[in-house]
């Protein structure tokens, strides 16, 4: 697909709405269409930044150590084998199809794939929540591009050219996919032992879980004999399911951890601002009322507030002034149990 850089701005919102259409369900929550679209707009200047002709990136996708593609270097606006640069695709379709890989999969600490960099952003509820989630998370400073102004330029991109009635389509047209499928089944002949709803395809990553901050994801399949195969061939690398849970190797095989095991702070809080906090194996919340964890972590973290609720504190991934105490949300961890 091609994608119209030479024209008017709706010319260039036309090229790109089907994409959007369809890699905004390619999150593990779905991304607002009007965000997916705001974004390659606003980045790409509606497709006519120089360097979109030699690379279909519009999102700017940074080249890290596990590309193995061709680099476009924006210092010498020349393509290279390796090197820092923008990731060089070889259709507009890879492009989204990798940058919601990104998004939704990219893990905020590298030794750590159960907390996801943008995990609030996919949870928001609108657009500009979406958006703003974002930038608290640095994505700004992920793709190494610099604007103070990056939230409101880019609802202002979605506002003017209405890409929220997208979102709307998107919503009207799965309900009537939905709908044909409910009126197909109608007329067809159930034997109890066929499944009459489609299985939503899995995705498995193998993920290094160790300390350090190098990029260790390997591969993302759907096939997990695939991923399990190549596991086996690199010590220490683990199976992921699109819901982080570890699926090889498993319990029974010595490997993964569970979170309802009883497992508690290796050494008692001091509920001070900025105060370290050495956790072992401890049960994280995402919020104080969350009945269940949803990770298990060690390692050092420090007290966000010395607000407590419903028996937690919340934890910070720094302990710098200008980010804790309510400065940067997007420093927050989650929450841990206070006794």
């Amino acid at each position: 697909m091609e994608i119209v850089n030479n024209g008017s701005h709706q010319e260039f919102l036309d090229s790109i709405k089907d994409l959007c259409i369809k890699y905004s369900n390619n999150t593990h929550n779905d991304m607002p269409v009007s965000v997916l679209a705001g974004l390659s707009t606003y980045i790409s200047d509606y497709g006519k930044d120089k360097s979109i002709k030699s690379t279909n990136n519009l999102f700017k996708n940074r080249a890290n150590k596990l590309w193995s593609g061709k680099v476009y270097n924006t210092d010498t606006d020349t393509i290279e084998d390796t090197g820092d640069g923008l990731k060089v695709y070889d259709s507009i379709d890879t492009c989204f199809s990798d940058f919601t890989e990104y998004i939704s999969t990219e893990p905020r600490f590298p030794n750590n794939p159960n907390i996801l960099k943008y995990e609030n952003a996919l949870e928001s509820n609108s657009y500009e929540d979406f958006i703003n989630e974002l930038y608290a998370a640095g994505f700004l400073k992920a793709a190494k591009l610099r604007d103070n102004n990056f939230v409101d330029n880019v609802v202002n991109i979605i506002n003017e050219n209405k890409l929220y009635k997208w979102d709307k389509e998107a919503l009207d047209m799965s309900k009537e996919e939905e709908n044909k499928k409910i009126t197909l089944s109608d007329k067809v002949e159930i034997k109890e032992d066929v499944k009459t709803s489609p299985k939503k395809e899995e995705i498995f990553r193998v993920v290094l879980d160790l300390d350090g901050d190098k990029e260790s994801k390997l591969l993302v399949t759907s096939n997990l004999d695939e991923a399990i195969e190549l596991c086996k061939k690199h010590p220490g690398y683990k199976v992921y399911n699109k819901d982080n849970h570890i699926v090889y190797p498993n319990l029974s095989e010595g490997g993964g951890s569970s979170l309802e095991d009883e497992s508690n702070v290796s050494s008692p809080i001091i509920l001070q601002l900025g105060t370290a906090v050495e956790l072992d194996s401890t049960p994280v919340y995402r919020s104080y009322d969350d009945k269940l964890p949803f990770a298990s972590l060690s390692g050092t973290f420090y007290i966000y507030d010395t607000i407590i609720n419903n028996g937690r504190t919340r934890l910070s991934i720094t302990n710098n002034p200008n980010k804790i105490n309510g400065k940067d949300p997007g420093v927050i961890i989650g929450c841990i149990e206070v006794k």
